[in-house]
């Protein structure tokens, strides 16, 4: 039930960015997690659009749960700003606002708004667990591969109900065990060789976890859809890159890699290759939502 943990540097502190600073870092539940996911993702974020290839086709399963129609739409963990864009195409009358952690993330959005667009989007540095915004303002709610990283999902959920209307709605992407298994099994230690490192390790929910906990969090009606979404990579350094450029790492905190290691991981995963290439595997969950 466990996939990579983010890059994350001890004592790390994000990028500033001109994003309206809602709510800092430092004042975010889990703290210190926060700040080191904040700075793996800003230091992910010049190169993300061109890495987060498997990031961009997922996006596209919450497309057929959008309603028609919205006047107010949040994107949380809107990273470069892509779908919050998308969203701005598809509901030209909606104002639209994007919300990331990584200040960073929102400079690059900032940069690639040009008008019409910016005068519809906003753009706000905040914590899913704690947002920015008030109580049943918001008609749509959109995430995409976002609340995984957070400590707390069941208080991810509650502060998205929070900020929903009555009989609004909110469709999000997350991810359940089995994700990135072929990484996961090709830097795990072999029972005989215990020296091997292993990766840093993320927690992921099962789809009936994430279905008690919307209803707990006060969602009148929860559907959880599960589908295996797999990508192909030429080699390792593809593969880790995919990885890695989007805010993610192998090694533990701490943890040095060796020339052994990275060869012993290469020979593991050569033996998944498939004719496409090296398998990446995603377990997706879309969570539709109606307050």
């Amino acid at each position: 039930m466990t996939a990579l943990a983010p890059s994350l540097p001890h004592g790390s502190h994000p990028e500033t960015a001109p994003c309206r600073e809602v709510l800092s870092c430092q004042e975010a539940p889990s703290m210190d997690w926060q700040r080191r996911v904040a700075h793996a993702f800003s230091r992910a974020a010049p190169r993300y659009r061109e890495l987060a290839r498997a990031q961009a086709v997922m996006a596209d399963a919450l497309l057929p749960y959008l309603p028609s129609s919205a006047q107010h739409i949040l994107d949380v963990g809107c990273g470069p700003g892509d779908l919050t864009k998308a969203l701005s195409r598809r509901y030209p009358q909606a104002f639209v606002t994007g919300l990331d952690l990584s200040a960073a993330m929102l400079a690059e959005a900032q940069r690639s708004t040009a008008a019409p667009f910016s005068e519809h989007i906003q753009w706000l540095c905040g914590d899913a667990q704690r947002l920015p915004l008030g109580g049943g303002s918001q008609d749509l709610v959109i995430s995409n591969l976002a609340i995984q990283w957070c400590p707390d999902m069941m208080l991810a959920l509650q502060e998205i109900r929070r900020v929903t209307k009555a009989g609004g709605k909110a469709v999000i992407n997350t991810l359940a065990p089995g994700t990135l298994q072929e990484i996961q099994q090709a830097w795990s230690p072999s029972p005989a060789d215990s020296s091997t490192r292993t990766p840093g390790v993320l927690e992921f929910h099962l789809r009936q976890t994430h279905i008690d906990a919307a209803y707990a969090a006060g969602w009148s009606q929860v559907t959880v859809n599960q589908q295996r979404q797999r990508f192909f990579y030429p080699d390792l350094k593809a593969v880790m890159d995919s990885v890695k450029g989007v805010g993610a790492q192998v090694a533990r905190q701490g943890a040095h890699l060796t020339r052994r290691d990275v060869a012993t991981a290469r020979a593991r995963y050569e033996l998944l290759r498939q004719p496409e290439g090296l398998p990446v595997s995603y377990e997706l969950l879309t969570l539709v939502l109606q307050a």
